[in-house]
């Protein structure tokens, strides 16, 4: 999704995590930049204050836990 309608979605459920997925998996190439180019950074400074708190961005291979 692009900015407008994740935040709006994010915005709307309000989730306790918010977990950007697959910026920084693929090598954007013309073919494949629409999908590709993602903008957690900028998702996440657009969010309400409480919702930027919720949100985790991970690199490739680390691991977030959640406890019961």
């Amino acid at each position: 999704m692009h900015l407008a309608a994740s935040k709006t979605f994010i915005e709307t459920i309000q989730p306790d995590f918010i977990f950007p997925q697959h910026f920084g998996t693929y090598e954007p190439t013309e073919q494949n930049r629409y999908w590709t180019v993602g903008y957690p950074d900028e998702l996440q400074t657009s969010l309400l204050p409480d919702l930027q708190n919720n949100f985790h961005k991970l690199e490739q291979g680390h691991v977030f836990t959640i406890d019961p």
